[in-house]
């Protein structure tokens, strides 16, 4: 898995030592690798002697290539989710656009979550079984693009598979009959852009408590701005060091969330609508208990330029100010907006005014009491930090909420 800590390997284990057909996974401890439990995937079967599976990079569904009366001829790839209560779905066939009358098998989903790699003996070649390379184009996993040969830098008279990609994209491992020492080997080879999964990036770190530093658990999620078709991506996350983990596809702009109960939820943007290389990136975050006196920025509250209308994405962060406003009947709370130094001073003060009226107004409308909202404007004169660049007065332009009582 993503996280290092766990490793999902061929066959059940049963208690007498034999093995059955299936798929288990085990967790490593501080102690070391803990015993092997099976998956349980619901109506699984297969009729080949051997089959092979991938687990998505968030680990909520997985391919197999599998045999059985769904097969359209020799074995396909199929799809599996993972239910609520960590069953897996009945494995549907993907479909002929990927599956021939031949043996497709060794799939592989790459960390972009989209890119499914697999050999085939069916698609046209040029040996015993070819690597193809295929997009899914839906959240069915059913849809797929055309499958394309990944060409004879790669592919060879003989049998070809199991290509495997690090997160960074830059190179790809796989199986050869071809070139080999003995029976198949294992190659390396850079990767050319026609045949690179999407560009993704990782963000990992530790969740703690402002107060005392303690490492605690929480949800952690991603939600795509500014797209129509909003996307979520929860992390991993591993109670033994307290370090979450989670791969999102790159070019596009993130809200990184944290939740806890009994703690403020905090988000922050995350930009990677102009990356174009593979990143990891760091980010340790503090959330503060939910007391009186407490204070965050409302990072994701963001208005037109000069303006106080509020824009869309940031309904998501005032609602969650909502939901606590409702869930503690008796908190009073106070908005305070500020600006850069850009511009007249007075006009300044009235625009965060206008902001932050804006902000009560929207909390109004959702049923909380004024009376339980104050508000103070600041203009420019309290920067968080210089107001050199534009990098810097963005974040000088805020909008911050305390609690004043609870």
């Amino acid at each position: 898995s993503s996280d290092g800590k766990k490793i999902y390997l061929i066959n059940v284990f049963l208690p007498d030592g034999s093995t059955k057909k299936g798929i288990s996974s085990s967790y490593r401890s501080k102690i070391g690798w803990g015993k092997p439990i099976g998956l349980k995937i619901e109506k699984f079967k297969t009729d080949n002697s051997s089959f092979e599976f991938s687990i998505s990079p968030q680990g909520k569904a997985m391919v197999l290539s599998l045999e059985n009366e769904s097969s359209l001829g020799a074995k396909d790839i199929f799809v599996s989710f993972k239910k609520a209560d960590d069953t897996w779905s009945v494995p549907i066939n993907l479909g002929k656009q990927i599956n021939t009358v031949e043996e497709e098998s060794a799939p592989f989903i790459a960390s972009d979550n989209k890119t499914l790699y697999f050999t085939s003996k069916g698609h046209a070649g040029f040996g015993g079984g070819d690597i193809f390379i295929s997009k899914r184009l839906d959240s069915s996993w059913t849809q797929w693009s055309e499958p394309k040969n990944l060409g004879t830098s790669i592919n060879t008279t003989k049998w070809d598979g199991y290509m495997t990609i690090p997160a960074s994209g830059e190179y790809a491992y796989f199986g050869s009959d071809e070139g080999s020492i003995g029976a198949s080997d294992i190659f390396r080879i850079k990767l050319f852009p026609a045949i690179k999964p999407e560009l993704v990036a990782i963000i990992s770190g530790t969740v703690n408590n402002l107060f005392d530093k303690k490492v605690i658990s929480a949800n952690i999620r991603v939600e795509t701005l500014g797209d129509s078709l909003k996307e979520i991506h929860e992390a991993d996350y591993n109670p033994e060091t307290g370090e979450y983990k989670i791969i999102v596809p790159a070019k596009k702009t993130y809200s990184l969330i944290a939740q806890k109960e009994g703690f403020l939820a905090i988000s922050e943007n995350i930009d990677l609508s102009k990356e174009n290389r593979y990143r990891e990136i760091k980010k340790n975050i503090s959330l503060a208990p939910i007391q009186a006196g407490q204070k965050i920025t409302l990072n994701n509250l963001t208005f037109e330029q000069s303006k106080f209308d509020i824009l869309p994405p940031s309904f998501t962060e005032l609602n969650r100010i909502v939901e606590l406003m409702i869930l503690y009947k008796t908190m009073e709370v106070l908005l305070e907006g500020h600006t850069d130094n850009q511009g007249d001073v007075v006009l300044n003060v009235k625009l965060s005014e206008n902001r932050v009226n804006e902000v009560k107004k929207y909390l109004i409308e959702k049923g909380i009491d004024e009376k339980r909202i104050q508000t103070k404007a600041w203009g420019g004169s309290k920067p968080q930090t210089s107001n050199v660049t534009e990098e810097s007065r963005k974040k000088n332009r805020r909008v911050e909420f305390s609690i004043l009582k609870l």
